[in-house]
């Protein structure tokens, strides 16, 4: 339960849950309703309440602003590009090692760099920031332009999977890929399912503090 609650507090509907609860706790204190609603009545009350009980609530100025900005979305457009998000920086972070290493893409990872970005042509001295930025732009386009882009990486950066993923690429992936020969890489589906199932140990450990100094 604790893991539960480290991500779900710093989630956005968390924080709209107790803007609304706190708001509903003030006016019932001062005047109790005649009839309480009901649990999917508060609900929906909670997920579409007006900016003003957000503003005066004691969320920080950011996180108001946030939980504006994911609203413009709508919550089932804003999980789909979460969803989205996630396996588009996973699959950044495969090609990680051998962009850092300035080495062409081919084979395989060429492939799957086409199939899932055809509209970017990757420039031979671009970094990794680069390539990941373009990636970016180019399938959340929508997002930018609506202004709620911004919530939609706020998600993603809470996310497990995002964790899972960012750590097997520092503990193991950028130490251990087969530099001499790119090709012997997995598939991008077996490397994200080995991603998500990874655990370091103490050696790896020792192999991240070597490569992030």
């Amino acid at each position: 339960m604790r893991g539960v609650s480290f991500f779900a507090v710093r989630e956005l509907a968390y924080a709209q849950y107790w803007a609304y609860w706190a708001y509903c706790e003030q006016q019932w204190s001062e005047r109790r309703p005649a009839s309480y609603p009901s649990f999917d009545e508060w609900m929906s009350a909670a997920e579409n309440c007006p900016s003003e009980i957000l503003d005066s609530s004691g969320l920080r100025e950011e996180k108001k602003a946030l939980i504006k900005v994911a609203a413009r979305a709508g919550k089932e457009r804003l999980e789909r590009a979460v969803g989205i998000y996630l396996e588009l920086e996973a699959f950044a972070y495969w090609l990680r090692p051998m962009v850092d290493a300035r080495s062409p893409l081919s084979g395989l990872a060429l492939e799957e760099f086409r199939q899932r970005c055809p509209a970017i042509e990757m420039g031979s001295g671009w970094n990794w920031d680069q390539v990941w930025a373009r990636m970016r732009h180019s399938h959340f386009q929508e997002a930018e332009a609506g202004g709620w882009l911004d919530a939609v990486v706020y998600t993603a950066e809470l996310h497990p999977r995002r964790t899972k993923v960012i750590d097997y690429w520092l503990l193991y992936w950028a130490d251990r890929w087969p530099r001499g020969n790119p090709e012997l890489c997995p598939s991008f589906e077996d490397w994200r399912r080995e991603a998500e199932s990874y655990k370091p140990d103490g050696g790896d450990l020792e192999n991240a503090s070597s490569i992030s100094g």
